[in-house]
């Protein structure tokens, strides 16, 4: 759904429990599990990436590389999206992922992503999809589901300075 300020617009996705959104710039990128990744684009949905229930790999959190280009956390994996196209990449993380089920994650820097997971804590990995580290229960995370990840205003700040 969107909000303009007076009313609110809704597109309605079938059998959804839970979208992921991400905003990049001036758009909205939406996760439906059953039909694929979308934008909007001129205040309507535009399918970029369609669900293909053979390899059941969606694109879920995105970091802009150029235009139409993304590093890509899926559902299952790392990969880079090139317009529609996705292209695995080599690390090692694609496991854990799916052992421990994405729900949400956050780029640290340019190296870095977190990603949360419903299982497993929070996975750090490179650029390429190599594991750097686990934060789970035995590093001090006091729960191993992740629910949100975000970057605090002071890590914001230093960035930009």
């Amino acid at each position: 759904m969107r909000w303009n300020g007076n009313t609110f617009h809704i597109w309605p996705l079938s059998n959804s429990r839970r979208v992921i959104s991400q905003k990049i710039g001036d758009t909205v990128y939406i996760l439906h599990q059953e039909t694929g990744l979308w934008k909007l684009e001129s205040d309507e949905p535009v399918l970029v990436v369609a669900y293909d229930p053979s390899i059941k790999r969606l694109p879920c959190y995105l970091k802009p590389l150029g235009e139409n280009s993304f590093l890509a956390v899926t559902t299952s994996d790392l990969a880079r999206l090139d317009g529609s196209k996705m292209t695995l990449l080599p690390g090692d993380c694609g496991d854990f992922i799916r052992e421990n089920f994405f729900i949400t994650a956050c780029v640290l820097d340019n190296n870095t992503f977190a990603i949360g997971t419903y299982r497993g804590g929070v996975v750090l990995v490179d650029t390429q999809g190599n594991i750097v580290r686990i934060i789970d229960r035995a590093s001090g995370l006091p729960d191993q589901a992740v629910n949100g990840l975000f970057l605090d205003r002071e890590k914001e700040s230093l960035d930009h300075d």
